[in-house]
């Protein structure tokens, strides 16, 4: 506002690093694209091919992760992202091995319940595109189906987020403008001597 300007420079402190993660989210996606392509597709793998999905898969699993843990962490602070990420992230991976463990009859629920953590969209993303063919029936039909359901529910989650962190900006740039409307409100006292 000293510079008379009505926006943030990209480049100041204050700003929202939004675009910046944005971008970097952007280039993960190419790079895990093109890494795994080289690695699949090598010449020690003959007949392999990457999927068309696994773009797909890939830029899902950065965007609802990359995109929602930044939300929550600008928008409702660290402890919020700390707690989210313990409750989210690691728990449901937690509850999925307790599963898998204690009853061997239902591997699909387990794999269902670890798909709850944006953790496992890596290894389930690289399974639907490349495929495991040691994985047992069950489990090849359930890694697909959960990890497309998780991450739907990823993007719809991560819109609600992104529209909550967009409030806060917005509430916090009002209350900067009400602090400098009456700082400037405010008279000015001077000091006066006798003489």
């Amino acid at each position: 506002r000293k510079l008379n300007r009505s926006w943030l420079s990209p480049l100041s402190d204050p700003a929202t690093s939004w675009p910046w993660v944005v971008v970097m989210v952007m280039m993960g996606i190419a790079g895990w694209f093109v890494f795994a392509k080289a690695v699949v597709e090598a010449h020690w793998f003959p007949g392999q091919i990457l999927h068309p999905q696994a773009l797909a898969a890939f830029a899902l699993v950065l965007v609802t992760g990359g995109l929602g843990f930044h939300a929550i962490l600008e928008g409702r602070g660290g402890r919020a992202a700390g707690l989210a990420a313990i409750l989210i992230g690691v728990v449901p991976i937690m509850a999925g091995t307790i599963v898998a463990i204690v009853n061997e009859d239902f591997p699909a629920l387990a794999i269902w319940i670890a798909g709850i953590s944006p953790l496992t969209g890596p290894f389930f993303a690289s399974t639907i595109s490349m495929g495991l063919p040691d994985v047992p029936p069950e489990l090849y039909r359930a890694i697909p189906r959960a990890f497309w359901f998780w991450q739907v529910l990823g993007v719809l989650v991560l819109l609600r987020l992104t529209l909550g962190l967009r409030k806060s900006l917005r509430s916090t740039a009002n209350k900067a403008i009400e602090r400098e409307s009456l700082f400037e409100a405010a008279p000015v006292e001077t000091e006066t001597t006798d003489d």
